[in-house]
């Protein structure tokens, strides 16, 4: 259900850093005669500080509040000299960016991501970094709904990675990524290519007791369920699950997706009521995570009413289409390819009296 961002992380180790973490910025604790070093330390601490209180409000759901303490961080990296502090405001950019893109703001998601890219090309980053910032825009690109710029963009990024990063986990997650575009534009054939890519890749590097090795398995089942190959996919969601209990646990945002899979899953396969207490379950941990007004919520939405119209629960069904479609209006537009599927599901339950 989720693009997965690339190597951008709002966390920030300190100890990483051999930094202590005083919980509050430092800045005004420097003195006048303070050396130049000493307040490249304490304003690199700042910036630290300033990620760690957006982290911090990120934890309590307060987007808003992690937005303004993220832009605090960008602010502070200009002040650091040198190479250092270019490659610490391109960190907060990109937090920015990925922060801006969950909370729907694209286009100051673009923006950010147009100006880490810039330092990108102008600093002469390596090709690794180029694409991180491909995949971000690629992402950016595929939450509008302009799956064929996304694509194009997927498309560079795998280019960029170049023959000495082609199995890398960069690589896996650019090769995962296209595939989800691919299915969003049916195209499933393709998406079995890029989702088998990246578990290919994963299960190299970390085997298949890790949580992105499950995420690749579950998204290369959507896309046999995309081709109705329900036997190839049925396993993969099974072996999914088993891992993410284990490292993410029952109640995660990865386990949300899952169970909505799973649902879709059963739902195609006729067994409508382990299909609907699946569903049912996904949209739960979906509105704990993502909240009520958000594109996945109006997707698990959309999913149980087609299993409730399935099983003949047409109240139920006109219900929860109708508020799906209300969400994905409100959220993502009327001329989102999400907003028009969930319209056209509607529609057919309405048709149906």
């Amino acid at each position: 259900m989720n693009t997965k961002s690339l190597s951008i992380q709002l966390m920030v180790s300190l100890l990483a850093l051999g930094l202590p973490f005083t919980g509050q910025p430092v800045t005004a604790q420097a003195t006048k005669s303070a050396s130049a070093n000493s307040q490249r330390v304490a304003t690199l601490r700042d910036w630290v500080a300033y990620l760690q209180a957006g982290q911090a409000a990120l934890n309590k759901n307060q987007p808003d509040k992690a937005l303004y303490y993220i832009q605090l961080s960008e602010a502070c990296a200009r002040k650091i000299p040198g190479p250092e502090g270019i490659a610490k405001r391109r960190e907060s950019l990109k937090m920015l960016a990925t922060l801006c893109t969950e909370m729907g703001r694209h286009g100051q998601a673009s923006e950010y991501i147009r100006q880490a890219r810039e330092i990108s090309v102008t600093s002469y980053r390596p090709s690794g970094d180029i694409v991180i910032d491909l995949n971000a825009q690629a992402g950016i690109l595929k939450k509008q709904g302009k799956y064929a710029e996304s694509e194009q963009k997927y498309q560079q990024a795998i280019a960029a990675l170049g023959a000495a990063r082609k199995e890398t986990a960069d690589a896996a997650c650019v090769h995962d990524n296209l595939g989800l575009v691919y299915q969003e534009q049916k195209r499933f054939d393709k998406a079995i290519i890029e989702h088998q890519a990246a578990y290919n890749i994963y299960h190299k590097l970390v085997g298949d007791n890790h949580k992105d090795t499950a995420y690749c398995q579950m998204n290369l089942a959507e896309a046999y369920i995309g081709l109705k190959d329900y036997a190839k996919a049925e396993p993969l969601l099974n072996s999914a699950k088993t891992t993410i209990e284990k490292t993410e646990g029952s109640s995660s945002v990865a386990m949300a997706s899952l169970l909505d899979n799973i649902g879709m899953l059963y739902s195609r396969t006729n067994r409508l009521t382990e299909a609907e207490e699946m569903q049912r379950r996904a949209l739960v941990l979906v509105e704990k995570y993502h909240g009520h007004f958000s594109a996945d919520t109006a997707i698990s939405l959309n999913n149980l009413a087609t299993t409730y119209s399935l099983e003949n629960k047409h109240d139920e069904a006109k219900r929860t289409a109708a508020e799906a479609c209300s969400i994905a209006t409100k959220v993502l537009g009327g001329n989102h390819p999400i907003t028009k599927r969930c319209l056209s599901v509607l529609d057919g339950i309405l048709s149906k009296g």
